[in-house]
Protein backbone atom coordinates (compact mmCIF):
# COMPACT_ATOMS: atom_id res chain seq x y z
CA UNK A 1 0.00 0.00 0.00
CA UNK A 2 3.52 2.82 0.40
CA UNK A 3 4.28 2.65 -3.32
CA UNK A 4 -0.18 4.19 -3.87
CA UNK A 5 -1.12 8.12 -3.26
CA UNK A 6 -3.69 9.67 -2.28
CA UNK A 7 -5.42 10.76 -5.72
CA UNK A 8 -7.30 14.30 -4.62
CA UNK A 9 -7.95 15.12 -8.10
CA UNK A 10 -9.92 12.40 -8.87
CA UNK A 11 -12.44 13.08 -5.57
CA UNK A 12 -12.88 17.00 -6.96
CA UNK A 13 -13.81 15.15 -10.21
CA UNK A 14 -16.17 13.36 -7.95
CA UNK A 15 -17.72 16.54 -6.72
CA UNK A 16 -15.85 16.41 -3.07
CA UNK A 17 -15.62 19.47 -1.15
CA UNK A 18 -11.85 20.55 0.23
CA UNK A 19 -12.43 19.80 3.43
CA UNK A 20 -13.96 16.43 3.27
CA UNK A 21 -10.63 15.59 0.73
CA UNK A 22 -8.49 16.88 3.22
CA UNK A 23 -10.22 14.44 5.68
CA UNK A 24 -10.10 10.93 3.52
CA UNK A 25 -6.01 12.46 2.65
CA UNK A 26 -5.71 12.45 6.57
CA UNK A 27 -7.17 8.88 6.89
CA UNK A 28 -5.22 7.38 3.94
CA UNK A 29 -2.17 8.64 5.45
CA UNK A 30 -2.88 7.41 8.78
CA UNK A 31 -3.73 4.19 7.01
CA UNK A 32 -0.42 3.31 5.91
CA UNK A 33 -0.94 5.25 2.56
CA UNK A 34 1.58 7.19 0.83
CA UNK A 35 1.88 10.63 0.50
CA UNK A 36 1.44 12.67 -2.88
CA UNK A 37 4.26 12.94 -4.99
CA UNK A 38 5.88 16.30 -4.57
CA UNK A 39 7.00 16.42 -7.92
CA UNK A 40 6.16 18.75 -10.85
CA UNK A 41 5.59 17.84 -14.38
CA UNK A 42 8.94 18.48 -15.71
CA UNK A 43 10.71 16.18 -13.12
CA UNK A 44 8.39 13.88 -13.73
CA UNK A 45 8.85 14.39 -17.41
CA UNK A 46 12.87 14.20 -17.17
CA UNK A 47 12.83 11.00 -15.05
CA UNK A 48 10.31 9.42 -17.45
CA UNK A 49 13.22 10.02 -19.98
CA UNK A 50 15.96 8.97 -17.61
CA UNK A 51 13.97 5.73 -17.42
CA UNK A 52 13.12 5.65 -21.00
CA UNK A 53 17.10 5.48 -22.34
CA UNK A 54 17.43 3.09 -19.50
CA UNK A 55 15.36 0.73 -20.64
CA UNK A 56 16.44 1.46 -24.51
CA UNK A 57 20.05 0.82 -23.48
CA UNK A 58 19.12 -2.21 -21.73
CA UNK A 59 17.12 -3.97 -24.45
CA UNK A 60 19.72 -3.39 -26.88
CA UNK A 61 22.45 -4.92 -23.93
CA UNK A 62 19.73 -7.65 -24.16
CA UNK A 63 19.66 -8.10 -27.97
CA UNK A 64 23.34 -8.28 -28.28
CA UNK A 65 23.40 -10.97 -25.11
CA UNK A 66 21.38 -12.89 -27.23
CA UNK A 67 23.01 -12.38 -30.60
CA UNK A 68 26.07 -13.96 -28.72
CA UNK A 69 24.40 -16.61 -26.82
CA UNK A 70 22.92 -17.78 -30.18
CA UNK A 71 26.24 -17.62 -31.62
CA UNK A 72 27.77 -19.74 -28.98
CA UNK A 73 25.07 -22.10 -29.13
CA UNK A 74 25.56 -22.39 -32.62
CA UNK A 75 29.27 -23.03 -32.35
CA UNK A 76 28.64 -25.47 -29.47
CA UNK A 77 25.80 -27.54 -32.18
CA UNK A 78 28.83 -27.84 -34.90
CA UNK A 79 30.95 -28.45 -32.08
CA UNK A 80 28.80 -31.39 -31.16
CA UNK A 81 27.69 -32.63 -34.67
CA UNK A 82 31.97 -33.22 -35.30
CA UNK A 83 32.42 -34.92 -32.27
CA UNK A 84 29.11 -37.02 -32.91
CA UNK A 85 30.90 -38.11 -36.49
CA UNK A 86 33.95 -38.92 -34.86
CA UNK A 87 32.71 -41.13 -31.91
CA UNK A 88 30.78 -42.96 -34.94
CA UNK A 89 33.61 -43.11 -36.88
CA UNK A 90 35.86 -44.38 -33.87
CA UNK A 91 32.56 -46.66 -33.12
CA UNK A 92 32.61 -48.82 -36.79
CA UNK A 93 36.70 -48.72 -36.45
CA UNK A 94 35.64 -50.56 -33.35
CA UNK A 95 33.18 -52.14 -34.99
CA UNK A 96 35.67 -53.88 -37.72
CA UNK A 97 38.52 -54.64 -35.27
CA UNK A 98 36.25 -57.13 -33.14
CA UNK A 99 35.00 -58.42 -36.15
CA UNK A 100 38.47 -58.80 -37.48
CA UNK A 101 39.12 -60.59 -34.03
Amino acid sequence: MSELFFNARSWRQLGLGEQEIKFLEELWLRAGGAPPPNQNLGQVTETVSVLETSVSQQSNLNNLSRRDLISALSLAQEKNQGLEARLKRLDLRINQLEDAQ
